[in-house]
């Protein structure tokens, strides 16, 4: 199965509803889980690059990368965070740049808060930089729920 395939979606949302969270109430975002499995704290940026059930399936469709394409593509320790999409919004950006020789980071500047994903019907494509909405002192991060590993 690689990343790529509706399997890997589904089958990831076929073990969190077994542990009790409803996908579709859920955003996925893949990142370098290198720190965490070496027992650092899983990093606090102030914004991340999302994707909810609807916005993962249509990035397969148009083959667009997925939050999965994102980890294993990039880092040595491919990972997936899902997050409660209640405690994140999503954002608009007027400046992006990045400075490669500092960090692979895409910086934004001229952050304009939008919706919260939970005012957002669950059909409704996200896929798109996020924050918490307690931004810009909380985190993503604080709204992790869960963390699985590409092997």
């Amino acid at each position: 199965m690689s990343s790529g395939d509706i399997e890997l979606l589904e089958a990831l949302e076929q073990q969190l509803a077994a542990l009790g969270l409803d996908p579709k109430n859920l955003v996925f975002s893949g990142f370098d889980g290198s720190r965490v499995k070496g027992a650092d704290d899983v990093p606090r940026y102030p914004y991340i690059w999302a994707m909810n059930d609807a916005g993962w399936r249509a990035a397969i469709k148009y083959h667009d990368p997925t939050p999965a394409d994102h980890a294993e593509g990039q880092h040595p320790a491919a990972c997936i965070g899902v997050y409660d999409k209640s405690q994140l919004r999503e954002i608009y950006s007027s400046s992006i740049h990045q400075d490669q020789e500092l960090d692979e980071r895409i910086e934004l500047d001229d952050i304009v808060l939008g919706d919260t994903l939970a005012d957002l019907p669950p059909e409704r494509t996200v896929s798109e930089a996020i924050v918490h909405v307690g931004y810009p002192e909380a985190s993503p991060t604080d709204a992790l729920l869960a963390l699985a590993f590409i092997d």
